[in-house]
């Protein structure tokens, strides 16, 4: 008898999981929340997120993307990772001297894929760890990524964030995804006890559209990964 009760509430448990369906959302509450966690239309923000996380939106991706936008236009900037590592950086850069923005998959999520489509919104050259952002300092802080060679380093958005009071938003997805965090070690003024850079330096191009830059870049060593 015990038994069958255990195995009966479990599958109650499981009918109710499988019943429960994800909450119904829009762009314009979503924007309420921020709005009620401190996030100003006239920030400076980046966004990491798992579209599938949120809920279930009444709006398309692009419709989110525009929305948030418009939410921006007045002096704020947004900016989402469109990073296209499928393994580690080191293996991705040793691997490849030619890298075509436009033909590499983003493995950030839906957001950033719609962002990078977007005319309005542009994009960073960085091989591995481009960003795309819209807004009053997009420009200033996309334009030298990756020319100090690093991922996050002193020429990169997530470093040059700080600069602009910058806040990074993590929705649907945990601390681990913060890639800020890792701009301590790539930043040569800075102690940090371990050496995270390879020694090796690549050369490698980096086109979108029409325009391509080259680029001298020192990958995390092949051990490590972000």
């Amino acid at each position: 008898k015990l038994l069958g009760k255990l195995i009966s509430n479990k599958k109650s448990a499981c009918s109710n999981q499988i019943e429960k369906k994800p909450e119904v959302i829009s762009v314009k509450s979503l924007i309420s929340k921020l709005e009620e966690h401190g996030i100003s239309s006239q920030d400076t923000i980046l966004i990491h997120s798992s579209f599938k996380a949120l809920g279930k939106f009444i709006e398309r991706p692009n419709k989110i993307i525009s929305e948030l936008k418009t939410w921006m236009e007045d002096g704020g900037t947004i900016l989402f990772p469109t990073f296209t590592m499928t393994s580690t950086q080191y293996n991705e850069i040793s691997s490849n001297s030619i890298f075509d923005l436009d033909n590499k998959k983003i493995t950030t999520g839906v957001l950033p894929g719609f962002a990078s489509k977007d005319k309005d919104f542009q994009r960073s050259f960085h091989p591995t760890h481009s960003v795309v952002g819209f807004g009053k300092y997009s420009g200033e802080l996309l334009d030298e990524h990756g020319k100090d060679g690093t991922a996050t380093g002193v020429t990169s958005p997530f470093y040059k964030m700080m600069q602009y009071n910058g806040k990074i938003i993590n929705l649907g997805v945990g601390l681990n995804q913060t890639t800020a965090v890792h701009s301590i070690e790539e930043v040569p003024s800075e102690f940090f006890p371990i050496r995270t850079l390879s020694n090796k330096i690549f050369n490698v191009s980096v086109s979108k559209g029409c325009r391509s830059e080259s680029f001298k870049i020192k990958p995390l060593r092949s051990e490590l990964c972000h």
